[in-house]
């Protein structure tokens, strides 16, 4: 076994984010909880717009400056404003067609 090169951080173990293997790489962890905070804000945005707790609002602070969360509700706004113009224009055909790519394989290594 090869050992650690960094001491594990402290977590709480009843937090299944905190105890996940992205613990032992914070960097990883704030990617994910940033990635995390976005999309809990899209929930919002497009379910309930103008209902955004407090909490979600700091941490969307501790995450983004006020200019990113306004380019971030901006762009939102612009992907839900063309959706509702692709429903208005006839919306999605009857039957989508499925096109499966398979995962491509990589060389093994020599």
């Amino acid at each position: 076994m090869i050992p650690a090169r960094v001491k594990s951080p402290a977590t709480d173990s009843r937090d299944p984010i905190q105890a996940s293997p992205l613990a032992h790489q914070p960097e990883l962890l704030q990617a994910f909880l940033r990635l995390y905070a976005v999309l809990r804000y899209t929930d919002v945005f497009l379910s309930a717009p103008g209902e955004l707790s407090p909490e979600l609002g700091r941490e969307l602070l501790a995450h983004f400056t006020p200019a990113q969360l306004v380019e971030l509700s901006a762009a939102l706004a612009l992907f839900m404003g063309f959706s509702k113009i692709a429903v208005a224009l006839g919306g999605l055909p009857d039957e989508i067609p499925v096109h499966e790519q398979p995962t491509p394989t990589w060389p093994s290594p020599r």
